[in-house]
């Protein structure tokens, strides 16, 4: 008697399946590798972008409390381009409230520029670390930045206990930082009334 074939793949047929299966499980584990590595380097980007912001934010908070130290005598803020001392109503160390006397250093090291704080009693903070060389510029009432404060070249134009209009810190990534400090009549600087930076 005859004898029927049973059905079912051939050795040949389960080989090419088991190869075609290897192959492209291999290029989907390589994909899905990738991927994962995409997704780990965003993090670390968005991460680095928001750590930065919040750095330079807490810099321009500082400076924005900046108060006129009139009680302090007619220099209550001295600055030099890599410095100032000065009083501020938002001092970095927590339970500490303003008005504090405090001086602000930028250190350059490595290429590197560090912001760093200092008051009496208390250890340096650092508030900032940014690649390139930082110098510090202070605007008068009349519009001209100066690379030291009380300016030498005013000839008395401004008043004993004045503080500067705006601090603009250059050599910062992508754009200098610019915050305004100190307006009559407690108005705002709006960024319109600033000169050029």
């Amino acid at each position: 008697m005859p004898h029927k074939p049973i059905g079912g793949f051939t050795l040949l047929e389960m080989l090419v399946t088991l190869v075609l299966f290897s192959f492209l499980s291999s290029l989907i584990w390589q994909g899905m590798a990738w991927m994962a590595g995409v997704e780990r380097s965003m993090a670390v980007t968005q991460t680095f972008s928001t750590r930065e912001s919040l750095r330079q934010e807490w810099v321009r908070q500082l400076f924005r409390g900046i108060v006129s130290g009139l009680f302090m005598g007619p220099d209550s803020f001295k600055g030099t381009k890599t410095g100032f001392t000065c009083l501020t109503s938002t001092p970095p160390w927590p339970g500490l409230a303003g008005p504090l006397e405090i001086q602000v250093a930028l250190g350059q090291q490595d290429e590197r520029t560090d912001v760093t704080v200092q008051t009496a009693g208390r250890d340096p903070v650092q508030l900032w670390s940014f690649k390139g060389e930082g110098i510090l510029d202070y605007l008068d009432e009349s519009g001209r930045w100066h690379n030291a404060w009380p300016p030498e070249d005013m000839g008395g134009e401004v008043r004993p206990g004045r503080i500067p209009r705006a601090i603009r810190l250059r050599g910062t990534p992508l754009v200098p930082l610019l915050v305004a400090v100190w307006a009559k009549e407690n108005v705002s600087i709006s960024r319109t009334q600033l000169p050029d930076l």
